[in-house]
């Protein structure tokens, strides 16, 4: 399996607070890491790590908490490394600048994820129906098969006229007709 298949399926089984706490611990692991480069280095593009992993597993209210912690870690590295601005303003508005940029990737996540799971529920489910499409048919097909071969039954399975390219009828075999 791939490396980020495998982290992806990881982080998806965490729960929610471990989740939000290990987005909130690398967003100060991060903080660490840019109080300790000094303001000249600009680390805030690696906060949009924890904000992604925080919006694509956890939920929008966790997104925007930890773009708001991403913007106070940020804040804080920068004015503890002695960066002097020449306006007193200036360190809020690009503390505001970088939330909301942070802000903007979460939304684009939460934008894309809901559409990613609209398009997942029309690829397997047929809309004007409501039933199954060929392709999740045939997946769960093989999977009862696999069953069946497992637990040694040879009972009789229906399979719906475009499986078996026959007329409008279902047409019932045995499980040896269908093995290959």
């Amino acid at each position: 399996m791939h490396p980020l298949r495998s982290l992806d399926l990881r982080l998806d089984r965490l729960g929610q607070p471990q989740l939000i706490a290990l987005a909130a611990c690398a967003t100060l692991l991060v903080g660490l890491v840019d109080y300790l480069t000094g303001f000249e280095v600009s680390l805030y593009v690696f906060y949009v790590g924890p904000v992604a992993m925080a919006t694509w597993y956890a939920e929008w209210r966790a997104a925007i908490a930890l773009s708001f912690l991403s913007c106070v870690c940020w804040y804080t590295a920068d004015a503890a490394a002695g960066h002097l601005h020449s306006h007193a303003v200036l360190p809020f508005w690009n503390a505001l600048v970088r939330c909301g940029f942070f802000l903007t990737v979460a939304l684009l996540l939460i934008l894309l994820r809901k559409s990613l799971r609209k398009q997942q529920h029309l690829a397997r489910i047929d809309d004007p129906t409501g039933l199954y499409g060929k392709r999740i048919f045939k997946i769960r097909l093989e999977h009862d098969l696999v069953l069946a071969r497992r637990h040694n039954t040879h009972s009789l399975l229906p399979i719906w006229t475009w499986m078996t390219s026959r007329l409008s009828m279902p047409h019932t075999v045995t499980l040896e007709e269908i093995v290959y």
